[in-house]
């Protein structure tokens, strides 16, 4: 017998030993997703969706977001616009790529288990599906699923995993102004002893002021402005040590903004935390303080009042 012969027949014998010995070692390694790939039947995503409850793995009481009169809330607060509708895009093109497993002992494999991370999903017609958010797959941007009650686990593509651990103060709104340009007519920015106001004239020119000197606003300046405006969006809520920052400071930063023939005002006050390389701003009609990216609140200010120098 040559060797070419002896080689062939080790392939051949070894192929067998993997194929008898499967039902061994597949308890150990996880195979890859396409091994089962089958033509699944589809998830029933409620097209009219208004209710959707997030209960991460680490958290005991469920997240809620529910839509209400047409606006979305969670725990009676606006929910932030962005993330709702990045969530709502992600469940209705849900669909099975391929079913990876049908065996629970390989739930925590895919990350599948009862204890891991659920989305239930709630239409006004009275249709609900419950998912068992997994693992992120080897596939990019693709994950695991599992519906809450049955054994199949599902390959998906989707970025569900990014929505289910975000707290309350994630979902709900921080967006502090989202004006039109065109309904602006006085703009005032206070700093110590610094106080600029824009104002449109009966030309529609912008007027910056300070001290009695004034000059017309330049394009460039003025989209710079507008830019750091439209909108306006803070990136967390402050904590208990932020809070207290803000309310040491006596001359804060003033801003006010005018808007319409109604004369409607908006007016923020601003403290910069050096510390933590934040500006915490609160507006005049609510309780809350917010924080804003140091670089956000800079051009906010620094475009109003650079406009003299």
């Amino acid at each position: 017998m040559n060797n070419n012969t002896i080689s062939i027949l080790g392939g051949i014998f070894f192929l067998l030993l993997v194929v008898v010995s499967q039902p061994y070692w597949s308890k150990y390694i996880q195979m890859p997703t396409l091994l089962r790939q089958q033509d699944a039947e589809e998830l029933n995503i409620p097209d009219d969706i208004y209710k959707i409850s997030v209960n991460a793995s680490e958290v005991e009481e469920a997240v809620v977001l529910e839509k209400v009169d047409g606006n979305w809330l969670v725990t009676g607060f606006d929910v932030d616009t962005e993330q709702i509708n990045l969530l709502l895009e992600d469940l209705k093109s849900l669909h099975i790529d391929s079913t990876v497993s049908n065996n629970p002992d390989k739930f925590d494999t895919y990350g599948a288990s009862d204890s891991a991370s659920k989305l239930k999903i709630e239409g006004e017609a009275g249709t609900a599906l419950e998912l068992i958010v997994g693992k992120t797959a080897p596939q990019i941007g693709s994950i695991y699923i599992r519906p809450v009650g049955v054994n199949e686990v599902y390959l998906v593509q989707s970025n569900l995993h990014n929505f289910v651990d975000k707290r309350i103060e994630d979902w709900r709104d921080k967006t502090l102004i989202d004006t039109d340009q065109d309904s602006l007519v006085n703009i005032s920015v206070k700093k110590g002893w610094q106080t600029v106001v824009l104002s449109k004239n009966e030309n529609d020119q912008w007027l910056a002021t300070r001290n009695g000197e004034e000059r017309v606003v330049g394009e460039v300046a003025l989209d710079r402005l507008f830019d750091s405006l439209s909108p306006l969006r803070a990136t967390l809520f402050a904590n208990q040590d932020q809070v207290k920052l803000y309310n040491r400071q006596i001359n804060p930063v003033t801003i006010e903004l005018i808007q319409g023939d109604d004369q409607d005002t908006q007016s923020f006050t601003m403290v910069e935390n050096k510390t933590e390389s934040n500006w915490l701003i609160k507006p005049s009609s609510s309780d809350e303080i917010y924080v804003l990216p140091l670089s956000v609140g800079n051009v906010l200010i620094d475009s109003s009042l650079t406009l003299f120098e």
